[in-house]
């Protein structure tokens, strides 16, 4: 069996078809809460959607789909 790149590896961490709120997300990625926005901010991450008028949260394909397209860079 083939070994999983590394995009692979880190968007079978990603339950699909559910929406996660902003703990769920950074359990799954390696950042800390400013970053996150900081990245929602500049593009570089997924915008959450709004659920209703006090609750945002990011559908699991968004995440999946932004995993498997970002650039991989490896160690040297």
């Amino acid at each position: 069996m083939p070994a999983l790149s590394k995009n692979a590896q880190h968007n079978s961490g990603i339950p699909k078809d559910i929406y996660l709120r902003e703990p769920a997300v950074l359990e799954i990625y390696p950042f800390c809460r400013a970053t996150l926005w900081n990245l929602v901010k500049s593009g570089d991450f997924p915008k959450p959607r709004k659920l209703s008028k006090n609750v945002s949260a990011w559908w699991s394909e968004d995440l999946r789909t932004h995993a498997e397209t970002r650039p991989t860079f490896d160690a040297v």
